[in-house]
């Protein structure tokens, strides 16, 4: 979003842009007429796709500037 005037307040027009409606209606439903159990994208996921994951985890944490005293909390991921 851009914002027009010079101390970077929204104009009226931008906040009427995002204001938020909600419905005067709602759906419902029994909750046997739905599947409920969430998604588990985790579940799908190889051996190897694992393993780069914790490896990009890892890498990301090493390379973050840590407090000396906050850096024995920093768990890093077993390969």
């Amino acid at each position: 979003m851009v914002m027009d005037s010079p101390n970077l307040s929204p104009t009226f027009e931008e906040l009427r842009a995002r204001m938020i409606k909600f419905s005067e209606f709602v759906e419902i439903g029994e909750a046997e007429q739905y599947d409920r159990r969430g998604d588990k994208p985790w579940a799908r996921l190889t051996v190897e796709q694992k393993a780069q994951i914790r490896r990009e985890l890892n890498d990301f944490k090493a390379e973050m500037d840590v407090h000396e005293e906050a850096r024995r909390m920093t768990r890093f991921h077993k390969h």
